[in-house]
């Protein structure tokens, strides 16, 4: 089964302000996750029922949550680790 992509709105956002080779990698990643999206590793602690994606040369962290009712993988957040501001927002979020 093949799960679709959505962006939240500041996803969406985040997404649109990234560079081309970024995106690129992403989406590659994204491709896979399609058909297995419980492969990526899980948050744990606060953030626990979320996923993430790496892109380790460049630092960037894309947070996203299944919803297996819908077919979906919903795109939460997308930025740097630095600081962990990525996961610090994503906890200010409360979305679950």
């Amino acid at each position: 089964m093949e799960y679709g992509i959505e962006f939240s709105i500041s996803a969406k956002k985040e997404w649109d302000r990234l560079s081309g080779d970024i995106k690129k990698q992403f989406k590659k990643k994204l491709d896979k996750l399609r058909y297995d999206p419980y492969s990526a590793p899980r948050l744990r602690g606060d953030l626990h029922g979320l996923f993430k994606v790496k892109l380790k040369s460049s630092g960037f962290r894309m947070v996203y949550q299944v919803i297996d009712n819908e077919i979906i993988i919903l795109i939460l957040g997308i930025g740097k680790r630095n600081n962990d501001d990525i996961y610090t927002s994503m906890k200010n979020m409360k979305i679950f």
